[in-house]
This record gives structure tokens, sequence and C-alpha cells, in this order.
């Protein structure tokens, strides 16, 4: 894109043909994922990093000291560097290789318990190498403990809405086993006997304003007394309105 840009027609593309075909080229070479064995002359091989001609027997490059040879990651077999197709069992040796550092970082968040990023990366990885049992069954793991922990957060959110602690409780834990250190299942069950006690502060004192409004004396004399032994240290003024009442 620059070439066209260039200021001097001369250092431009000729034509709109010309541009093309380089942007093809290089389209090409982007999607072979490996860079080409260059060789120099029969029996010789250019290293892949300075270009010196190497003889087909050395290991390493005899200019800078660069490995010439590469293990496939799937079968273990011995290829020429920059080979991008192993000769031993046809892998893609580049596109194994992405594949590889991709399923390393979904086991990491697997560990991590971030579900969705290692469902990404799985992904990632079978789209480098289709089939990949290992990204597959990372894949499969990280899915279904994606769901779990939706489906166990939903379901105690639901529980604190309705003022069900006690139920709600169960659920958080279960998300907690799915994402120790999920801040919101701790804090959840951190302050649920606050919640309960005010809950049931709530009700006693509704069901007290129910039998006096009803003239029920014997279910006052029931229910009066749970009012202030459930009352904190905000509730005791409206303890003392009851009791006036």
């Amino acid at each position: 894109v620059l070439k066209c840009l260039e200021e001097k027609p001369e250092h431009r593309y000729f034509s709109v043909d010309d541009f093309q075909r380089e942007l093809e080229d290089s389209s090409q070479k982007a999607a072979s994922g490996a860079t080409p064995v260059p060789q120099v002359a029969e029996g010789s091989f250019a290293c892949p990093s300075c270009g010196h001609a190497n003889s087909a027997e050395k290991k390493f490059c005899l200019s800078c000291g660069m490995g010439l040879f590469l293990t496939c990651p799937k079968c273990g077999g011995e290829e020429r560097e920059g080979t991008r197709f192993c000769g031993s069992c046809g892998t893609d040796i580049p596109a194994w290789r992405d594949a590889e550092e991709h399923l390393q970082a979904a086991r990491k968040h697997l560990e991590a318990h971030a579900y969705g990023r290692a469902e990404k990366e799985a992904r990632l990885a079978l789209e480098s190498v289709a089939g990949m049992e290992a990204a597959t069954e990372v894949l499969n793991e990280a899915r279904q403990k994606k769901q779990a922990e939706k489906k166990a957060r939903e379901a105690a959110r639901s529980l604190e809405e309705a003022e069900d602690f006690e139920q709600a409780a169960p659920s958080w834990r279960t998300l907690l086993e799915l994402v120790p250190e999920d801040e919101e299942a701790l804090q959840a069950l951190a302050i649920h006997p606050e919640r309960i006690r005010a809950r049931d502060f709530r009700r006693a004192v509704a069901a007290a304003m129910e039998c006096l409004a009803a003239a029920d004396l014997q279910g006052l004399v029931e229910r009066l007394p749970l009012v202030p032994e459930l009352a904190g240290e905000e509730d005791e003024e409206q303890v003392v309105l009851l009791r006036e009442e």
C-alpha cells in the first residue's frame, strides 16, 4: 500500500494488475504459515536465518549456529527447518504448532476457571487443526463448566430476589466449586446471616401488626416477643413504636 503512495510515479506499481498480483502473492505466502526452504545448490540448503549454504548433513548452520532441522510436533519425525508438511505423517507443522499454543492457553484458562476464555482458545486450536482430540476434550469441558456456572448463578440470583436465602446458599456453593474466587458468591454468603435476620424481623413486625389490626391479642402475645429478638440496632425505634401501639 505504501508503494502506491510513493511521490515519484516510477516508484509506484506500473498498473492495477501488478498491484493485484503482488497482493495475491503476499496472501499465498501468509497462508502457507511456513518459510520456504531455499535450496542454493544441489545437496546444499540455505540457513533460514542467515542464508548461508550448508551441506545436507549439517544439523546446525556453520555461519550462525541456528538449528537446521525441526521435529514434527505430532509424530516426532525430523524435517529440515522451514518445512511445512511432515514427510512422515503429512502434518501441517506450522498449523499444528499454532493449535498447540492455543491448546496450552485453553488449558491455563480452564485451570483458572475462566471457562469462556478456555472455550475461545480451544476453538482457535480446532480452527488450526480440525478434529484435534485434545482440543475437542478441552472445548467440551469448558462448555460444560461454563453452562453449569451460568445455571448456578442464575438460580442463586433468582432465590436471592425472592429472599429465599437458605435455598440460595447451596447454589452459591455450587458456583464456588466451579469458580472458587467468585466475588459475587463469596459476598452473598458472607451477608446471608444479616439478610436472614432483617427478613425475619420484617416478617415478625408484619405478623404482629396484622394481629393488632385484627384485635387478635392471643396471636399478638405469641408474635410480639420475636420482634425484639430479631431486631438490630437500626430497628430499636420500630420496636419501641410497636410496643406502644
